[in-house]
């Protein structure tokens, strides 16, 4: 299910609290755990670190175990040090951004009441929550009724494409006729990951449920069946008429004796 959701772009944050073996969507390899000095310094200027005020954590080194990377996985950034160690790394794990902690710092901003761990908290959450821009595609969209028509230019086969429609198990997404899967992104959000080269159309149609099918399929019986019940009564021999041998009705006309004084 994790795995389901970073495949669809989306962000998260890992707090490690013990040093055991890192799955493999984790920046880093290799854990332990160590006396921490809280010796914090930035490895380099980043968006996580970036106006926190390092010094606001060293009183806290006796009250927290500190989770250290020995080993980051290769195409993995080290943001943060306690010391010679690795304490916060980031990395980018298919389309998704994925960023480790060994601080625990949500321990530090909600129980020590630490405010600079809280605006490291919410620096992460930004980071995290921010898509990953893939490919340089431009794309144009065409809104109609319950249809969103995409035309995407330069698109790679690592493109995603946004859309921000909520999503629904009825939406129906297609390019050349083929039928893709569409992710649940966020609040109000779908992806789409046509996987193609180049130009191309992407169709989403909101398609309708049983139930809907039924009904429509109902009225159109209904249509149907009031016409044939019309042409029916139409073609009922008129009164007065007989049927005969002959394709066709004839009348037959009954003389009536026409009452006359002069015969009485």
């Amino acid at each position: 299910m994790l795995k389901d959701y970073l495949d669809s772009g989306g962000g998260i944050i890992l707090d490690s609290l013990e040093p055991s073996e890192p799955p493999t969507l984790f920046p880093v390899s290799k854990l332990s755990t160590m006396k921490a000095s809280f010796n914090l310094t930035a490895s380099r200027d980043n968006e996580i670190v970036n106006s926190i005020n390092l010094k606001a954590f060293s009183n806290y080194a006796a009250y927290v175990q500190v989770i250290f990377a020995q080993e980051l996985r290769e195409g993995a950034e080290n943001l943060l040090n306690d010391g010679d160690y690795a304490v916060i790394a980031r990395w980018n794990y298919g389309h998704s951004k994925v960023i480790w902690s060994g601080l625990n710092l949500p321990y530090l901003a909600m129980l020590q009441g630490n405010i600079e761990a809280s605006k490291m908290l919410v620096q992460m959450l930004n980071y995290a929550s921010t898509p990953k821009k893939i490919g340089g595609a431009k794309v144009t969209f065409d809104l109609k009724n319950e249809r969103v028509i995409t035309n995407v230019k330069n698109a790679t086969v690592e493109t995603g494409i946004w859309v921000k429609v909520s999503y629904d198990s009825r939406w129906v997404a297609r390019v050349n006729g083929e039928e893709l899967r569409i992710a649940k992104a966020g609040p109000g959000t779908m992806l789409v990951f046509p996987m193609c080269n180049g130009d191309y159309t992407l169709e989403l149609v909101y398609g309708k449920s049983i139930l809907e099918q039924i009904g429509e399929a109902a009225t159109l019986t209904g249509l149907i069946a009031i016409p044939v019940s019309l042409l029916l009564s139409a073609w009922k021999i008129p009164k007065g008429w007989t049927k005969t041998k002959h394709s066709g009705a004839a009348i037959s006309q009954k003389i009536r004796r026409q009452w006359s004084p002069d015969k009485h």
